[in-house]
């Protein structure tokens, strides 16, 4: 082989080579095409994530607060009831809250024996004094039931 022949085989293997890389050249563009692509639908994803994340948290702080105030009425009412009945000898909560309950609602039976009675009696002579009995006795008839709803929430816990 003569030197000219050289330099045409060099060109033409430097030719392939150039041929070669402007190939993986478009393919490494094309990849990073792709590339880019998906780390853009990651992105996306990433924040819409994101936005899910800060509503849990914000919901979660919502939760915890009415959890709190939940907690605090319930301590409220528990301290309340406690310190009202903690006086008793061999206070036992469950079963003095049962006794309570059951004495509580025998009360409140009586009590509505008195306002039938009360109702079926012919015209009172005095209309004032009748009517503030019958606000007395609605009155006390809704202190106990509210008395018993509590006891019986408490016995639950």
């Amino acid at each position: 082989m003569n030197e000219q022949e050289q330099l045409k085989q060099q060109l033409k293997d430097f030719e392939e080579k150039c041929i070669y890389q402007d190939t993986q050249i478009a393919r490494l563009l094309n990849d990073n095409k792709d590339t880019y692509q998906a780390n853009q639908q990651l992105t996306q994803q990433i924040l819409s994530l994101d936005n899910i994340v800060n509503q849990l948290i914000m919901e979660n702080q919502f939760l915890r607060n009415e959890n709190d105030s939940i907690k605090q009425n319930s301590y409220k009412a528990q301290s309340n009831f406690y310190s009202t009945y903690s006086d008793q000898e061999f206070f036992e909560p469950n079963h003095e809250i049962a006794d309570m309950i059951s004495q509580k609602q025998k009360k409140l039976k009586e009590l509505k024996l008195i306002q039938q009675k009360e109702e079926l009696k012919p015209n009172q002579p005095n209309k004032i004094v009748q009517s503030l009995l019958d606000e007395v006795i609605q009155d006390k008839i809704m202190n106990l039931q509210m008395d018993i709803t509590a006891l019986q929430q408490l016995l639950q816990q």
